[in-house]
């Protein structure tokens, strides 16, 4: 049996904000202090190096490629984006959302801090009372999280599709003064897993975790 991915969802808020909006102070305190950093880095390790060669790749554009980056309204949530990338996921597919068993959701600014917000993706969406609805929280690698998940519930025959939800609001917990607030923005994804004919689907997948570099 062949697991991968069946259909697609994307939603993307209206508002766009270029490189404009960061004043010209602001822009030329970050080439500042990445000077300041390069001149700490005795490169004796292999992550120290990376970090010197990428802040080298972009040394003459402080928003590293960047042009412009979606922003969403102050009274969208994250679990509202999402529900809209699902529906844009069921309009561009023949499948219907009475058939997914299992919604693992990944919101970057949950709604609230202690419920589960799956739940309130699963009422937008119209899923059926039987889907097994869950957070999945692992920063950067959710969506890899989630697709290993996915794979191992329908491989045991729980469940046949399974639909998994990115959304990120990180506009909302950066500093914008800082060099990194340009390099993100707000948006939503949708991915619907399930059977797919041989010769597609995941190949392997290999997970690794050192919690030393929490912080």
């Amino acid at each position: 049996m062949n697991i991968g991915i069946l259909s697609i969802g994307v939603f993307l808020p209206e508002g766009i904000r270029t490189n404009d909006w960061w004043s010209k102070d602001v822009v030329a305190s970050w080439e500042q202090k990445k000077e300041n950093f390069l001149a700490t880095l005795t490169p004796k390790t292999k992550g120290e190096q990376m970090v010197a060669n990428a802040f080298a790749n972009t040394a003459d554009d402080p928003f590293a490629g960047s042009r412009e980056r979606r922003i969403a309204p102050e009274s969208m949530s994250g679990t509202q984006m999402e529900a809209l990338a699902v529906r844009n996921l069921f309009q561009n597919s023949a499948l219907s959302p009475s058939r997914t068993g299992a919604l693992l959701c990944h919101t970057t600014v949950p709604d609230h801090l202690i419920t589960n917000h799956a739940c309130t993706v699963h009422e937008s969406a119209g899923l059926p009372s039987r889907c097994f609805s869950i957070a999945v929280e692992s920063a950067c690698s959710s969506f890899l999280h989630q697709l290993a998940l996915a794979e191992g519930l329908i491989l045991s025959g729980r469940v046949d599709n399974v639909l998994l939800t990115q959304s990120c609001l990180f506009t909302r917990l950066i500093v914008n003064s800082r060099r990194h607030s340009p390099w993100f923005g707000d948006g939503a994804t949708a991915v619907l897993v399930g059977k797919v004919p041989e010769g597609r689907g995941i190949l392997g997948t290999a997970h690794r975790t050192d919690g030393k570099l929490q912080d």
